[in-house]
């Protein structure tokens, strides 16, 4: 009963502050209609419901989702650091990026926040000029605004406004989240321990429709896929461990996290080689493992994040795609040894890809004596897939005879195939030792009761049968054959030579 009052409270107008109703109060009403279509270009201006946003006060309540025996947790707040806040943004919605702030001094506790720097990367939005410099004004002396007079890109960025910083420890936000209710004490306690431990909340989804509040369930910890993208994976308990304790996470998914401000030093901070944003969550990950720190994810601080589909602005000289591999390939070659290989295997292009100057960074991986990526593999990740030449039989686009493929991304997991040389996560596909038809997103097809589709790899997704490379059928189960046809992927009676079951491995990976 009290979590359904407190979804009710969070998640509707309800819970406004009195100036908030007041101002809806004196607005005209607009018909569905009309609603919609202000949505509608909110959404398609800043990738999320800015207009539903720009309706709740940006002191909403939201639902308190820690477990029960986080809320009776005890901390001794004089023991614990201070730190600064820094939240990088870009022509960020007003609503999203003062919702932020604001729930951060609502739920801070005002002797562990040193301050709050709102780090401009040189938005060029009307709304954050003038604007800002006037509410700056009226906004308590612990908030900073630093600007920057040239669009930097986040990494960059997220290093200007830590050289601005005096807290003991550094607290990186997105500019769309709102921190829930007790959200500091535990990364702080976590970290007071031992410096070396770098700590994430549990990220809640705000929704980017609806702005509904709702609870991850905090059992996730972060993982990477062999294309050096982030992703989650359920984390098991060890014995003795109970729901609450910290989660040893061997990845972290870059946007919300706290850091000792000496240690981040210490350990290289970013590579500011890098460009805009994306591979810099990976590369902090393997290094802080690698070099004697500990990444974790703490259960009872909890933060929401308003996850959008695509970025609603773009990366300094270059396009979202472009700046990913480049900076996947810088932190391959620091830190991967000779797994790095496998990433190339998997993006071709990379091997002729201009990736900058990294004997900077190696020179630091040196200095710090930082352990090899096998030790990784073996003690953050251990047992792991690895798509080496033990463990793939056959390897590349998936077509039949008609010259359509095996695709991740088509509803009907059937798509004509993308010329040779196209890159394309969709159609990267893995034989494994283990029979399995397996993408490089690590989900394998399955065929269960008549219907197949793509999902966790495991027992029932290892029974595919395949005589070569070239020209042969599938076989699953008894005289049963993969075939398609008519945009149609489906398992079906085998036919001797018919060519909507005949299936040829390209050899190549190009994703």
């Amino acid at each position: 009963q009290e979590q359904q009052q407190q979804q009710q409270l969070g998640n509707g107008l309800e819970a406004e502050h009195l100036d908030s109703r007041n101002q809806l109060a004196a607005q005209p009403k607009l018909s569905p209609a009309e609603v919609k279509r202000l949505e509608d270009e909110s959404f398609q201006k800043f990738a999320f419901n800015e207009y539903r946003s720009s309706q709740l006060s940006l002191h909403r309540s939201i639902p308190d989702a820690r477990n029960a025996r986080c809320r009776t947790q005890q901390h001794d707040l004089a023991a614990l650091p201070t730190t600064t806040v820094i939240i990088c943004f870009v022509n960020e919605a007003w609503s999203a990026l003062f919702r932020t702030l604001w729930s951060v001094l609502d739920r801070s506790p005002p002797s562990l926040l040193k301050e709050v720097i709102l780090l401009d990367d040189a938005s060029d939005a009307e709304w954050l000029q003038q604007r800002l410099e006037q509410e700056m004004a009226s906004l308590p002396s612990k908030v900073k605004l630093v600007r920057s007079k040239k669009r930097l890109g986040l990494i960059r960025a997220r290093l200007l406004g830590a050289s601005h910083a005096t807290g003991d420890v550094l607290t990186f936000l997105d500019s769309h989240c709102e921190a829930n209710v007790g959200w500091l004490e535990p990364l702080l306690a976590w970290i007071a321990v031992d410096r070396r431990r770098v700590v994430c909340p549990s990220i809640d989804m705000i929704g980017a429709r609806d702005m509904m509040y709702s609870s991850s369930g905090g059992s996730s910890r972060g993982t990477f896929h062999w294309t050096l993208d982030f992703t989650w994976e359920f984390a098991p308990r060890g014995p003795g461990e109970t729901i609450i304790d910290p989660i040893k996470s061997p990845t972290m998914a870059g946007g919300l996290f706290a850091i000792d401000r000496e240690y981040f030093y210490e350990i290289g901070s970013y590579d500011n080689l890098m460009d805009g944003w994306g591979g810099e969550n990976l590369e902090m990950s393997f290094r802080i493992w690698q070099c004697g720190g500990q990444l974790h994810i703490i259960p009872c601080s909890r933060v929401g994040h308003i996850f959008r589909d695509r970025h609603p602005y773009e990366i300094p000289n270059s396009t979202i795609n472009e700046t990913f591999l480049r900076n996947s390939l810088r932190l391959a070659e620091v830190w991967m040894d000779e797994y790095k290989d496998i990433v190339y295997d998997i993006r071709p292009r990379g091997k002729t890809y201009d990736f900058g100057d990294v004997t900077e960074r190696k020179a630091l991986r040196k200095r710090l004596k930082c352990k090899p990526f096998q030790w990784f593999m073996d003690n953050v990740v251990p047992g792991k897939f690895v798509p080496n030449h033990d463990a793939v039989k056959y390897k590349g686009q998936l077509k039949n005879g008609v010259n359509w493929c095996l695709d991740k991304g088509a509803s009907s997991l059937f798509y004509p195939c993308h010329p040779l040389g196209t890159p394309s996560n969709n159609q990267a596909f893995w034989f494994t030792k283990f029979n399995e038809i397996r993408q490089v997103w690590d989900v394998c097809l399955t065929h269960m009761q008549g219907t197949l589709r793509l999902g966790p790899c495991g027992p029932s997704s290892r029974n595919w049968v395949m005589a070569s490379d070239k020209n042969s059928p599938i076989q699953v189960g008894n005289d049963q054959c993969l075939e398609g046809s008519n945009s149609a992927l489906r398992v079906v009676p085998c036919v001797d030579g018919k060519p909507e079951q005949l299936w040829t491995w390209t050899g190549v990976l190009n994703a």
